[in-house]
């Protein structure tokens, strides 16, 4: 996943690029919410979203490619913070302004992905708290610009 702070290969940020990551996942959310217009239109994408994450975790690489040594959370962490996330971005639809809603989600994704994910990495691959709490600060700064900017281009656009 490119700006993923754990990953070998994309580590292009640091622990910051867990808000690029956020920052995009909300942006085509609320472009999705504000498009379809349904009812729980964020959790359906997401969950076909982690169908192709499912289908691809833990592959081999092709020979020839050399990644960096890192560890990986397990599956469901990732399932579960991407749904929590979703969960929070069509849970309060009518309550909340696009930008409140996209902190919160990014807020929650980074959270469960980048605070409890060392709990399950081997002893050599532990990252102190204070760059998982670098990557929430981040996820949520991503998913409050990102709300923001989708509900000034909905303002000005419809």
């Amino acid at each position: 996943m490119p700006f993923h702070p754990t990953e070998g290969w994309g580590q292009v940020a640091g622990f910051w690029g867990a808000g690029i990551i956020a920052f995009l996942y909300v942006l085509i959310m609320t472009h999705a919410q504000k498009l379809m217009k349904g009812t729980y239109d964020v959790i359906r994408i997401t969950m076909y979203f982690l169908l192709f994450i499912l289908i691809s975790y833990g592959k081999e690489t092709a020979p020839g490619i050399i990644l960096l040594s890192h560890d990986r959370p397990p599956i469901w962490l990732y399932v579960f913070s991407f749904l929590l996330a979703a969960i929070a971005l069509d849970a309060f639809v009518k309550k909340s302004p696009t930008f409140l809603r996209g902190a919160i989600s990014g807020g929650i994704w980074a959270t469960i992905l980048f605070l409890v994910s060392p709990f399950f990495f081997s002893q050599e691959f532990y990252y102190p708290i204070s760059q998982g709490i670098k990557s929430v600060i981040s996820g949520l700064g991503g998913g409050f610009f990102a709300g923001l900017l989708s509900s000034i281009f909905y303002k000005r656009r419809f």
